[in-house]
């Protein structure tokens, strides 16, 4: 928005549309006060998550004057009876990739989808702190399916597959197996 009105370079949370401003404050006065508001202090969101009715998970972007590519910012754990932040835990730069959050209980699990490497992080929902990180260098991580106790990660290229099984408790691999080159090709359709 920031660029389309003529501000671009300029913080997009700063600029604003005067016309928008004055509906809003007119619809407002017709519509039920809030209870609680939270000051976010960033542009956007990945991804906003009620842990319980008292704890919410928010995961924060920057959108960047290039092209908007998003700058991905803390995870944020807000307490809902102050509005004021439990804790951040800073992520990871992945250069042209997205997050996802995957589950909250019994630990947050935040997966980071890169162009050179994919990551599965494991967080402590009472403190934030990170419990363990599992890394794939290999490009192209197409999947990942989390089960009770693991989670199962499918990476692979036109030369390479394979599925591994992480441990969910201490982000360990329990197994891992190469897939055969002809399964992949009729899965692809090529028999």
């Amino acid at each position: 928005m920031a660029a389309l009105s003529g501000h671009g370079g300029e913080i997009a949370r700063h600029d604003a549309f005067d016309e928008a401003k004055t509906l809003a404050d007119s619809l407002s006065r017709t519509q039920p006060k809030t209870e609680q508001e939270i000051i976010f202090h960033y542009e956007a969101s990945d991804f906003i998550r009620f842990l319980d009715d008292r704890n919410l998970l928010v995961g924060a972007i920057e959108v960047g004057s290039y092209l908007g590519v998003p700058n991905y910012g803390p995870i944020i754990l807000y307490d809902l009876s102050t509005g004021q932040p439990k804790w951040f835990f800073e992520r990871e730069d992945l250069p042209n990739g997205q997050y996802f959050l995957l589950s909250t209980e019994p630990r947050i699990l935040i997966f980071g989808d890169g162009k050179t490497k994919s990551t599965l992080t494991a967080l402590d929902p009472g403190t934030g702190s990170k419990i363990w990180r599992y890394s794939e260098k290999k490009p192209n991580l197409i999947g990942l399916y989390p089960a009770q106790d693991k989670a199962f990660v499918y990476s692979g290229s036109d030369k390479f597959s394979q599925v591994t099984a992480v441990g969910l408790s201490a982000g360990s691999i329990v197994w891992q197996t190469e897939l055969l080159a002809k399964m992949i090709e009729i899965n692809k359709g090529k028999q």
